[in-house]
């Protein structure tokens, strides 16, 4: 009787041991790339002649660098990127 149950433990701790040596190798986890950085909006603004009076004209240029439209106040509304109005 005891010769069957050895061969039952000795199966069951084989079994037992053989399953839990099978380990699965780690996965590398990868992490989304970071976005890029946008540099910021910038604009450069000239008149000429520098020095009107009144009822004179005078000429506004300006420029922009990365913006699409450039927004100026006093109802002014939107602009291209770069232009020139007198």
């Amino acid at each position: 009787m005891l010769k069957p149950i050895c061969s039952i433990f000795l199966v069951a701790t084989l079994s037992i041991l053989l399953a839990g040596c099978h380990h699965h190798p780690p996965v590398a986890k990868v992490n989304p790339p970071a976005p890029a950085i946008q540099p910021a909006p910038s604009a450069t603004i000239t008149v000429s002649p520098q020095s009107v009076q009144r009822g004179q004209t005078a000429q506004l240029i300006w420029s922009s660098q990365n913006a699409s439209d450039v927004r100026h106040g006093r109802g002014g509304g939107i602009r291209k990127p770069a232009g020139y109005r007198q």
